[in-house]
């Protein structure tokens, strides 16, 4: 009984070791090169028929060829085993958003905290105006919950340009939260490049995100 309370009790801050998972440390991320691709290709492959809409695969390797998004490998003893993306849109409205995509893990390495660290730098490359940073994604069902323990919040679904309707998340953060998450990996040796004044800015929302 009094574990079940403590468990009600404890905090869910999305940055609480708590709902984090322990094995998301020691991962490296560097900038996507042109040699990248195809290992991208075959992660996205390898990941098709249980995450992502079938027929996609075009697009995603179209949009990794034209720089739609700042991608990042994710690497462990040198291996790349991961790659997720960030761009910018701006709506009608002026309001700015960092939308995550392209997030995937090879299946060998799938539940040993990639996806958590690819969630984490993604937040740590953003930087807030005015002490507000929005992420947005449209995401595949199956991440939804995975999604949700950062913050992100699921209100609607969205009808995307590739003409399939995803949920559509939110995640609104103050320059502390961001600051916390960058604290959060360093601790836990999770390494990245500096470069989130690199993240491209879109004219439409782009495509679906998976972990």
């Amino acid at each position: 009984m009094w574990q079940f309370i403590r468990r009600l009790m404890r905090s869910k801050h999305p940055l609480d070791d708590a709902n984090l998972s322990d094995r998301a440390r020691d991962i490296t991320f560097r900038e996507m090169q042109e040699g990248d691709i195809e290992t991208c290709l075959a992660i996205y492959r390898a990941n098709e028929a249980a995450h992502f809409p079938a027929g996609k695969l075009a697009h995603f390797e179209s949009a990794l060829r034209d720089g739609q998004a700042l991608v990042l490998m994710a690497t462990r003893e040198d291996r790349s085993i991961g790659c997720c993306g960030l761009n910018y849109t701006t709506s009608a409205e002026g309001i700015r958003a960092a939308w995550f995509c392209y997030g995937m893990v090879d299946p060998a390495f799938q539940r040993q905290g990639v996806g958590t660290a690819q969630a984490l730098v993604r937040i740590g490359l953003l930087k807030a105006t005015n002490d507000l940073a929005i992420a947005a994604m449209l995401a595949v069902p199956g991440s939804v919950a995975f999604h949700k323990r950062f913050g992100f919040e699921f209100l609607q679904e969205v009808c995307a340009d590739d003409g399939v309707v995803y949920p559509y998340g939110m995640l609104r953060m103050s320059q502390s939260f961001i600051d916390d998450c960058r604290a959060v990996m360093s601790r836990r040796r999770i390494v990245y490049p500096d470069i989130g004044d690199r993240i491209p800015e879109r004219v439409s929302e782009p495509v679906v995100s998976g972990p």
